[in-house]
């Protein structure tokens, strides 16, 4: 099978399986809301926030596993070492997890629900995190079959368990409590842990006796060396991209106010949206790392145009959700504006976190991305803090959607410091795709803005789509059309 071939066939794995996991998405977070009151909800939002910053108590040894196990030689060799680094993971995080755990039993600082929420984060950070090192092995190995089966499961997992919820609540009109999803996500992870490593076993269990001490050590440190600027850029990264929410939940906490809960169901809404365009993601970046230097500078005008395509296309899906909250959730109908606000960001983030920094990491400019990560958090903190106190809280404290407004525009700053760092090393075609991008997001919000009919306004701005589409990908539709006749 050709290179070509294998990428092609790796990527419709993944965007296949994507695509259950996008519905059973949209299962989730459609019906949670409407099972659950809307101060239980919030809970569960509480959770989901302090679980993506599970990552931090990898300490860089999973990410570091990732980037050296990918376009590795030498099968037995390399088993045997990332066999070793898991049995140090595992070590780490049950360590982490045992003084979490005591530390939420002695704090009383929390009310009873925030302290099983709190213990419930421990448990599901501890299952994830021992999944994504093996995860990252099994990407990092092109064992894509794996991920993807397994992502298959957990769909299927989060379907069966709404649909119980949602039978429960309208047969038996009992409110699904605030705990019960988080619970059933731990023994969800708890399955794919097992499966995991008995699928990999050969790598994640093999005699490491034969490794001198010495090397054990110094492979370790290399591992966390390797993988410390990857942690910190994508922990940075997911505080810049749930800062403002962040802010929200402190000053906002929803055991005082329901804004918090309409703030996350935009933010779920957004997330349906990106999930399905992270199969690029996965497959990425193994490949990239086997290329030479040209063939990626070649590579990325394309795949940068056709990932902001379907991120233009999918922005089409504010006008859609319009009707549907507003019959079917009409308690979540603020959440409309928000995610107004919240979705043509993801031209911009999106296309960080897929394109830029898979090729950062391919580069070796991990370091340097990770300055970057670090100036945008600082100066998201300071937008948004300085917006809160000069502006909502004094003028507008019962809706804070400037803060969300200034988080957007920060994301579109660090956009442009991200490509053009890249183009100063290298010949890169991204020109056309930035204007688009931009003209795109002002193009979005003044047709949201002042056409009142949702349908009228969705026919304009997909039409609007189309054709920016068939701007950015003429050349690669015209080729793909010779070669079918040809």
């Amino acid at each position: 099978m050709s290179k070509k071939s294998e990428i092609t066939n790796s990527f419709i794995k993944i965007f296949f399986t994507n695509l259950l996991v996008l519905i059973s998405g949209v299962l989730v977070g459609l019906m949670l809301p409407k099972i659950m009151n809307i101060s239980d909800y919030g809970y569960y939002k509480t959770f989901a926030l302090y679980n993506t910053y599970k990552s931090i108590f990898s300490f860089g040894l999973s990410e570091g596993a990732y980037l050296w196990i990918s376009g590795k030689k030498g099968i037995i060799e390399s088993q045997n070492k990332c066999s070793y680094a898991f049995k140090i993971f595992l070590l780490i995080e049950s360590v982490c997890a045992i003084l979490l755990f005591s530390f939420i039993f002695l704090f009383n600082g929390f009310n009873v629900s925030m302290k099983v929420i709190m213990l419930l984060v421990v448990a599901y950070s501890f299952l994830s995190n021992v999944g994504g090192f093996c995860s990252n092995i099994a990407q990092g190995i092109k064992e894509f079959s794996l991920v993807s089966k397994l992502n298959l499961f957990s769909s299927a997992w989060f379907i069966l368990i709404v649909s119980v919820f949602t039978v429960l609540f309208y047969k038996f009109q009992y409110n699904v409590m605030y705990w019960m999803y988080p619970v059933s996500l731990v023994l969800c992870w708890l399955i794919m842990d097992l499966i995991y490593l008995k699928s990999l076993k050969s790598w994640l269990f093999c005699v490491t006796d034969n490794i001198e001490r010495s090397l054990k050590k110094q492979f370790i440190v290399k591992l966390v060396k390797m993988g410390i600027p990857l942690l910190l850029a994508n922990t940075c990264q997911t505080f810049v991209l749930t800062i403002d929410k962040q802010i929200i939940a402190i000053f906002y906490p929803v055991e005082r106010s329901n804004l918090f809960s309409v703030y996350s169901f935009a933010y779920t809404m957004l997330n349906l949206i990106t999930s399905a365009v992270m199969a690029i993601s996965l497959v990425l970046f193994p490949y990239l790392k086997e290329v030479n230097i040209k063939t990626l500078e070649i590579y990325f005008g394309k795949i940068q145009k056709g990932v902001i395509s379907f991120l233009i296309l999918s922005c089409s899906a504010y006008f859609i959700a319009i009707p549907f909250i507003s019959h079917f959730l009409p308690q979540y109908y603020d959440s409309i504006e928000i995610f107004r606000v919240l979705l043509p960001g993801i031209l911009f983030s999106s296309s960080i976190a897929i394109v830029f920094h898979n090729y950062y990491k391919a580069l070796d400019y991990e370091t340097q991305y990770l300055k970057q990560t670090v100036l945008i958090l600082a100066l998201t903190l300071i937008t948004d803090l300085a917006v809160y106190y000069l502006v909502v809280k004094k003028y507008m404290a019962s809706n804070p959607i400037l803060i969300v407004y200034a988080s957007t525009f920060v994301l579109i700053i660090w956009y442009f410091i991200a490509v053009n760092w890249l183009d100063s090393k290298h010949q890169l075609q991204h020109k056309n795709t930035d204007i688009v991008a931009v003209a795109s997001i002002l193009f979005f919000y003044l047709v949201s803005g002042i056409v009142n009919k949702w349908y009228i306004g969705f026919i304009i701005y997909l039409l609007y789509s189309l054709g920016i589409i068939y701007f950015l990908l003429k050349k690669e539709i015209y080729g793909y059309m010779r070669k079918r006749h040809a």
